[in-house]
């Protein structure tokens, strides 16, 4: 894999992971603010963000790289891969405040 390509893969998880945290805050706004079928709702949107991003990081890196094509190292993979372990952990801590 060129890094022209690894880091259009990776710009693409950073897009959707931002803009799944993003909704996370907006759900957590809404939860804060008493408005619990919002803050559902805006869990759903990010949900959807964040499934993309991790679709993309399977089907764009891991798959391809279990079938031997090498993957060079790029901080950039380093920062998206950070976004998106991070922004999963706050999908989950929603999901349980919501739905505890």
């Amino acid at each position: 894999m060129q890094n022209t390509d690894l880091e259009k893969i990776c710009m693409n998880i950073i897009s959707c992971s931002g803009e799944g945290k993003s909704k996370l805050f907006e759900s957590m706004d809404a939860y804060e603010a008493g408005n619990i079928e919002e803050s559902k709702k805006l869990l759903e949107e990010a949900d959807l963000h964040l499934k993309r991003a991790h679709e993309i990081q399977f089907i764009d890196l891991m798959s391809k790289q279990l079938s031997g094509e090498e993957i060079p190292f790029n901080i950039l993979l380093i920062h998206a891969m950070d976004i998106l372990a991070s922004s999963s952990m706050q999908m989950e801590l929603m999901k349980r405040k919501l739905y505890k």
